[in-house]
């Protein structure tokens, strides 16, 4: 496996546990696209998959407490988000046998759903996040689109 996530400072919320959470995704996803032989390492592939699904549920767990704990108004729409990359996270590992076809389709989940997901909705997350540092409504703007 050869493909390989580069955390950007763009991508921080400026929330520490949460921006470390994320850079913690990437490592787990970048661990599993380091591995070099996935057919004699089947079973540390199928390690570090199931340790980035089990970070990823707790990462969201933990995302939507904060959530509830500022009154975030996108709370339910941030929610479905998250099911819905939880939900192609369980096709992908269901549905994919080949290891060259699971890394592409982990590379492209990982970018699509979770970078995209970063960049759209956590963005939203931290102008929440920064109104309600300032005493402000945790009120956002509606989202483009995305994961």
């Amino acid at each position: 496996m050869n493909s390989e996530l580069q955390w950007k400072d763009e991508y921080s919320l400026g929330h520490d546990v949460i921006d470390s959470e994320h850079k913690n995704l990437f490592e787990i996803a970048n661990k599993i696209f380091a591995v070099k032989n996935p057919f004699t390492d089947s079973v540390k592939i199928k390690e570090l998959i199931h340790e980035l699904y089990k970070y990823m549920k707790y990462h969201f767990d933990h995302e939507e407490e904060l959530m509830a704990e500022i009154s975030f108004e996108r709370i339910d729409d941030h929610r479905h988000k998250h099911g819905e990359i939880i939900t192609e996270m369980n096709k992908i590992l269901q549905e994919s046998k080949d290891f060259n076809i699971l890394e592409l389709k982990l590379t492209y989940m990982m970018q699509k759903w979770v970078l995209a997901h970063i960049l759209e909705q956590d963005l939203m997350l931290k102008k929440a996040i920064d109104y309600t540092a300032s005493d402000k409504p945790a009120s956002v703007p509606e989202p483009a689109g995305g994961p």
